[in-house]
């Protein structure tokens, strides 16, 4: 999926930079990554020391680390984006100064039965957006987003591959994924970036990127969402009381 990942983000002229972080694949990923560095000057390759497999948090935090454009976007390597992706962008920062991103929704597709099955347990089907289902002004989006329950009458939410931020906002707040959590990162990131941060909403009625369901996925492979889902809370707990956030917040996590 790699090469199309890149090609979907290569597209679009407002990316300027595409960093790739290989997590000690056991496939030929490697080889494809140094040959698209190879080919494209807005590429390049990162790895953990060793070529370990360190998991998606510290694969996301050393790509944040090696920034160097004003605004970072994520996109999983078997994900890609729409010919849509930016569109909103420009004109919401512009209209907004305060803004430090910019969200949008994402749509799913179908790569293999088995990926469709597990989506479907869920309740959903391929035409469901991943997506904040309204707009939200920027200083309510984070009790809204909190509030979130995982079903298809939910009020939604904002996945990794249709976020866009500040990069100096990510840096001035120190916002980075918690790197032992397997499942639900991206979700305690994001909610993080909307306590902190002022985000806008963009495209939430048509999706801005595509997530892939295959038989490989994370979401497919999680064999207890119920303890991963323990370890998620027990995180943002700790995560409350260190930074002091109101009771209410540490009662409701």
């Amino acid at each position: 999926f790699s090469e199309r990942a890149v090609n979907s983000a290569r597209a679009h002229p407002e990316v300027n930079q595409i960093i790739l972080v290989e997590d000690g694949s056991t496939d030929n990923s490697l080889e494809i990554c140094q040959r698209l560095t190879a080919l494209h000057p807005c590429v390049e390759l990162h790895r953990h020391p060793g070529g370990a497999n360190c998991g998606a948090g510290a694969s996301r935090n050393i790509g944040i680390d090696h920034v160097l454009q004003e605004y970072t976007c994520f996109l999983d390597a078997d994900d890609r984006f729409t010919s849509i992706r930016f569109l909103n962008e420009r004109a919401v920062f512009a209209q907004h100064p305060d803004a430090d991103g910019v969200y949008g929704a994402t749509g799913t597709v179908y790569h293999d039965a088995i990926g469709a099955a597990a989506w479907e347990k869920s309740g959903l089907d391929e035409n469901t957006l991943t997506t904040v289902r309204k707009p939200v002004p920027p200083e309510a989006l984070f009790e809204y987003l909190i509030d979130y329950r995982p079903s298809i009458h939910s009020p939604g939410h904002i996945h990794l591959d249709a976020l866009t931020v500040k990069t100096q906002a990510l840096r001035k707040f120190n916002l980075r994924f918690a790197e032992h959590l397997v499942l639900h990162q991206d979700t305690a990131f994001i909610w993080q970036c909307a306590y902190y941060l002022r985000l806008y909403p963009g495209k939430i009625d048509c999706a801005v990127a595509q997530y892939i369901l295959h038989q490989q996925s994370r979401f497919v492979n999680h064999t207890d969402l119920s303890a991963s889902r323990t370890i998620f809370f027990s995180y943002l707990v700790r995560w409350a009381k260190q930074d002091g956030l109101a009771k209410k917040y540490l009662l409701h996590f």
